[in-house]
């Protein structure tokens, strides 16, 4: 909502500044806004997810760990266990 409503500000000639004032942002992310809106319409302004993926734990992904805890660390080419 912060998004658009900042865009239909800058429609109305409000200046960057001012918007980014009002609309407690800085002004790089004011335009961070406004090329996304440029770009792809209403649907870049919306919140997209951040950050990496969930982790996936598979049954493969056990089966290695296991198979890695029944090795030594020697085996596994450490010098120490520590």
């Amino acid at each position: 909502m912060r998004r658009a409503t900042a865009i239909l500000a800058l429609m109305t000639d409000e200046s960057v500044t001012t918007v980014a004032k009002q609309g407690a942002a800085a002004r790089s992310t004011v335009y961070r806004w406004v090329g996304r809106y440029q770009t792809a319409g209403i649907d870049g302004l919306r919140v997209s997810q951040r950050g990496r993926s969930h982790w996936t734990v598979t049954d493969e992904l056990v089966d290695k760990l296991l198979s890695l805890l029944k090795e030594t660390p020697q085996a596994l080419g450490y010098l120490r266990s520590t």
